[in-house]
């Protein structure tokens, strides 16, 4: 399976997994019982919140990609914006933009290229 089908709950049971960290200790560190942490890793519950991916990502120390891809797949799951992104998708003059690409995406008039293009110039800046 390709690492981004990957749900959210067997995402963090394999990381916790790599992190040799028990049920016990990962619902200690992110206030959830052991239970609750249990059923999300094995697709019986909804994923946590945002506050709980931080307190997860830091207690397993994380990178800032393995914090993202769980934001996105708790979005994915919810059908919502990634909860890390909402303040600046929605309500910002760079969220205005994002929607107003998106939409031009779903109507065909850009396409997967165009945002490579445009995600290449910006990481040539960045380096």
């Amino acid at each position: 399976m390709k690492p981004e089908n990957v749900r959210f709950g067997p995402f963090i049971r394999t990381r916790r997994k790599e992190a040799d960290a028990t049920l016990q200790d990962v619902t200690e560190a992110i206030g959830i019982s052991v239970s609750m942490l249990n059923d999300i890793e094995h697709g019986r519950r909804r994923p946590f919140e945002a506050d709980k991916i931080k307190s997860f990502c830091k207690y397993l120390e994380l990178d800032a990609v393995d914090e993202a891809e769980l934001y996105d797949k708790e979005a994915r799951e919810n059908r919502k914006v990634p909860s890390d992104l909402v303040d600046t998708f929605l309500y910002s003059e760079v969220g205005t933009l994002c929607r107003k690409a998106i939409r031009m995406t779903d109507r065909g008039e850009a396409t997967e290229g165009d945002w490579q293009e445009f995600l290449g110039i910006i990481e040539n800046r960045v380096q």
